[in-house]
């Protein structure tokens, strides 16, 4: 009974956070706190919201991840921050659960220290463990025994009080009597084994990366032992160069503090020749040097946040044997040199580096997996955006955005220029959805630069009409005037039909940029303009869309509101009939439509059917990414919230458009936003550009 009313503090501990979660969070905002710890609100098992919260907690207690959870709260509310279970330390010990005795016993047969890698005395057959145990519990006996008798002597020693026995790097030892005799350990003694290999036991922890609150009492701990320095950036710097590898930090902390510069230090930490690398990977590859799983892991190295087993397996050529390629990767997991998480694999930045030079060393190598990657993302590319006014699979973008854009930055370097256009469809997507102007603007301009060179006229008017749309937004509408009217001249270069779209595309888009701009009656002549063209050259119902959805917001702005209604429902209606066509849903088209739509049932007084719809329209912006538009429903949704006298809910999204606005520079959204959260007597908001 002691031990179970120790323990009783941490339980009271969860299910006061369990509380907290119900008490000061809906549902919706638990589903923003999810979003915010890159957790999927929906695949969490329970039921409701309690049952939710209740998994919620659970599972991150289970990962060790309740201080990220803490540090959400505090952010979110801050009124938390000094109540009492938020506070409370992790319960102590009851004494029936702390061990009489630790033994140390490992297998490594080197160590790595600041001066380099040193060979070690090794753990190689169970004598050896029978010698550590007689040393640490003072047991001469044990080792004067014959070996009939030592098993005997040792678990009766083991027996007498609670020990914990570590045994490390446990996949380097071949003698099959150490596994039997961990399997049958006598009570209460208690073992914790390391091994790069999966192996069958009570209790599996596969530890990943550490989390950066760890990592940071890490990094101060091994800086104030060894007298260094180091600013918040270089320690920021330094557990991200490390790959949050807590002996790559602690390495590195040592290096520094035998003299070297801390730049050099982070610069040394991913080359291939240096201890570290040498001492955590040398080993592992000579394993897999002449099987698949090293083409595999170097084909890995190619991608920066990941890749499915289906990809890597194509960009190794291992595409159609998928028995060899499943073992190649279970393989690597059992060597730790992979981490498979929601079906994507992917390696620690040291490895990374590590398999990057790997691969360089053989350039017909590199130069064949190189080749296929690029040809997978330029497929996709290809299969999942129609043109750069359109895209249809944003899964697509949220798993590859980063990846692409590695592939492109690639392509710039060696000056392919052909396959940088085709890439650049996606680009300007995913970064508008992660909400990265400034970065799209520079690849922009990048490819209007190689687009001229080469006279690639469809590609530069579809470059152009992005470059010059993300400027319209900013509120610098001279300069998004010079891409629209460079853009005009390059789609005015491509013949046929083809050329005739871009160009009725690109006016689509310079009536956008005009109305926003606040002339309304030249707005409306470009758009009639455009209707003109879509029925004089039997346009495709894509850019109908597109021009219906612009004249909704014209009207909008106009306050005609039963004209936006039908503009909008228009679109709407087109959106459906794709879906049931199977011709590519227009998720951002649809659901952005629906924004406004809801936008004009508030306006005509239709507030929950507004508030349904927004809400909708936001968990997909939300959840895809689009932080701009994002901004603007949560704008709209506070002006519902407020006049269903919801005002609690109606500050928080208020300052949270706000917020957005001013990280977004949407500079011609803010004085609207900025009248609301007064109005609502929230707090105000200083931009922050983090």
């Amino acid at each position: 009974m002691q031990a179970a009313r120790e323990t009783q503090p941490e339980q009271d501990h969860l299910a006061r956070l369990r509380q907290i979660l119900l008490d000061l969070f809906n549902e919706d905002e638990l589903r923003t706190l999810c979003f915010d710890m890159a957790l999927d609100y929906e695949m969490l098992p329970g039921q409701g919201k309690g049952g939710k919260a209740r998994e919620l907690v659970a599972y991150l207690e289970r990962r060790n991840r309740l201080a990220e959870l803490l540090e959400n709260l505090h952010r979110l509310r801050p009124n938390t921050r000094d109540t009492d279970p938020l506070v409370t330390e992790a319960p102590q010990l009851s004494n029936a659960e702390q061990f009489d005795a630790i033994i140390w016993t490992s297998a490594k047969s080197t160590v790595l220290t600041a001066d380099g890698i040193a060979r070690r005395q090794v753990l190689r057959t169970l004598d050896d463990i029978y010698t550590a145990v007689s040393i640490a519990l003072q047991r001469d006996d044990i080792t004067r025994a014959s070996n009939e008798q030592q098993d005997e002597l040792v678990r009766r020693a083991l027996a007498q009080q609670r020990t914990l026995l570590i045994v490390d790097n446990l996949e380097t030892v071949d003698d099959e009597n150490v596994i039997a005799f961990l399997r049958e350990l006598p009570d209460p003694t208690k073992a914790i084994i390391t091994t790069r290999h999966r192996i069958d036991v009570a209790y599996p922890i596969r530890l990943g990366d550490m989390p950066w609150l760890d990592a940071q009492k890490l990094i101060v701990n091994e800086a104030a032992e060894k007298h260094v320095t180091l600013t918040p950036d270089e320690a920021q710097h330094l557990y991200a160069r490390a790959g949050g590898v807590p002996l790559a930090i602690s390495w590195s902390i040592a290096q520094i503090g035998f003299g070297y510069p801390t730049a050099t230090v982070l610069k040394r930490l991913g080359q291939p020749q240096e201890d570290i690398a040498r001492f955590c990977f040398d080993e592992a590859l000579s394993l897999i040097r002449q099987h698949p799983a090293r083409k595999l892991l170097l084909a890995l190295s190619l991608f920066e946040t990941g890749a499915t087993r289906q990809t890597v397996g194509q960009v190794a050529g291992l595409g159609d044997d998928i028995l060899i390629r499943d073992e190649g990767l279970v393989q690597l997991e059992r060597l730790s040199l992979v981490n498979k998480e929601h079906g994507r694999f992917t390696l620690l930045p040291l490895t990374r580096d590590y398999a990057t030079a790997e691969r360089l060393k053989n350039p017909t190598e590199d130069r064949e997996l190189v080749e296929n990657w690029l040809s997978f993302y330029i497929d996709l590319v290809q299969k999942d955006g129609s043109n750069h006014a359109r895209w249809y699979n944003f899964d697509i973008l949220t798993e590859e955005g980063q990846n692409i854009l590695t592939a492109v930055d690639w392509t710039f370097s060696a000056g392919r220029i052909h396959e940088a256009l085709i890439l650049m469809t996606s680009v300007f997507w995913y970064l508008d959805m992660m909400g990265r102007w400034t970065d799209a603007l520079k690849y922009g301009d990048k490819a209007i630069e190689l687009a001229s060179l080469e006279n690639e006229h469809l590609a530069l008017a579809g470059v152009c009409r992005q470059a010059g749309w993300i400027k319209a937004q900013f509120g610098q509408f001279a300069e998004a005037d010079v891409y629209f009217q460079r853009g005009l001249d390059a789609a005015g270069k491509v013949p046929g039909k083809e050329g005739i779209m871009k160009h009725t595309d690109l006016l689509i888009v310079i009536g956008q940029a005009t109305r926003k701009a606040g002339d309304f009656q030249q707005a409306k002549e470009v758009f009639d303009r455009c209707q003109q063209a879509i029925e004089t050259h039997q346009l495709s119902s894509e850019i109908q869309a597109d021009l219906d959805f612009e004249l909704g917001k014209w009207a909008r702005d106009q306050q005609d509101w039963p004209a936006a209604q039908y503009y909008f429902q228009q679109v709407l209606d087109w959106a459906d009939e794709m879906r049931k066509q199977e011709r590519g849903h227009q998720y951002d088209m649809a659901l952005g439509t629906q924004g406004n739509m809801a936008f004009v049932l508030f306006q005509r007084g239709d507030y929950e059917e507004a508030r349904t719809i927004c809400l909708r329209a936001m968990r997909f912006f939300e959840k895809q990414g689009g932080k701009p538009y994002f901004a603007i429903l949560n704008y709209r949704f506070a002006l519902i919230e407020e006049s269903l006298g919801n005002i609690q809910s109606a500050k928080r999204h208020a300052q949270t458009a706000l917020l957005l606005a001013q990280q977004m520079g949407l500079v011609m959204e803010q004085p609207a936003m900025q009248s609301l959260v007064i109005r609502l007597g929230a707090d105000n908001i200083e931009a922050n550009t983090n």
